[in-house]
């Protein structure tokens, strides 16, 4: 590589996050979300060659932290290092402590080649981390990684209906193999509009529900006894109608459209107040 091109290559100025993330790992005993938080920015930044030489520093020097050594692992497989170490130091996390470092594994083995029967410890690696609850530590944008890659995991063992499920899963952003790998928990597209985090509904209280991710804000619903109370009604009728379907399956309650239910307009700075209000089920 010539002098040119390697200031080239130089970023146009410091990323004084990524630095001070560095900074933070050498203190006593950083938490996994720092780790995770630095790996995260060098993944960003496209530094793989830095990644591997930070994380593999750190599992040289603290061998019983796994997460260094899967990190270790993943970024040296993404700089093109040796398989064989790298892998050697994934499957020594995994044996560790299972959890993140099954994630990072399962990463690496999902894009090998299917001459290296790397396919079923992959499958199983993202399948446990999808069965892992989000309350221990796995957020939606970790989940939507893994999507994909078990996506390509399932192609190589020949079972193209999962494979398929799986990328109906990891969405339209996913779609191609050298896609962007998405781990933020909100999105946005064109033609679906912003979304803060993946649908679910969860009760907070006796009779009242939030359905969430279906649009920008909650859709709360309040069972009042007499009828119920929707606030906020989002920003197409599209959202709503899936974010009602999700609120009666979840409740058990409301197998009809709320009879209550007859939008008023209420002043806004949302786009919904930029658009018709949603028909009342009387006039569907």
């Amino acid at each position: 590589m010539t002098e040119t091109e390697t200031q080239t290559r130089q970023p146009l100025s410091r990323n004084l996050q990524l630095e001070a993330l560095r900074e933070a790992l050498r203190w006593p005993n950083p938490n996994s979300l720092t780790v995770m938080a630095l790996a995260g920015q060098l993944l960003a930044a496209r530094q793989d060659e830095q990644g591997s030489a930070v994380f593999t520093e750190l599992a040289e020097a603290a061998p019983d932290q796994p997460l260094y050594a899967a990190l270790a692992g993943f970024f040296q497989v993404r700089a093109g290092h040796d398989l064989g170490r790298a892998l050697r130091l994934l499957d020594r996390a995994a044996s560790q402590a299972p959890g993140l470092a099954n994630y990072f594994r399962g990463l690496v083995l999902a894009k090998l080649p299917a001459s290296l029967g790397k396919a079923e410890t992959a499958v199983a690696d993202l399948e446990l981390v999808l069965a892992i609850p989000e309350q221990a530590g796995f957020p939606a944008g970790l989940r939507r990684v893994v999507y994909p890659a078990l996506a390509a995991a399932y192609a190589t063992l020949g079972r193209s209906d999962d494979a398929e499920a799986a990328r109906r899963q990891a969405g339209p952003a996913a779609a191609g193999p050298d896609g962007p790998a998405l781990t933020t928990d909100w999105w946005v597209t064109r033609d679906d509009g912003f979304h803060l985090g993946p649908p679910r509904v969860v009760e907070r209280a006796p009779g009242v529900f939030v359905a969430q991710g279906f649009d920008f804000a909650d859709v709360v619903a309040i069972d009042t006894g007499a009828g119920v109370v929707l606030v906020d009604t989002t920003t197409s009728r599209a959202h709503l109608r899936a974010a009602l379907a999700a609120l009666r399956t979840a409740s058990g309650r409301w197998r009809r459209s709320p009879t209550s239910f007859s939008p008023t307009p209420i002043p806004t700075t949302s786009a919904a107040s930029t658009r018709s209000a949603p028909p009342t089920p009387a006039s569907r």
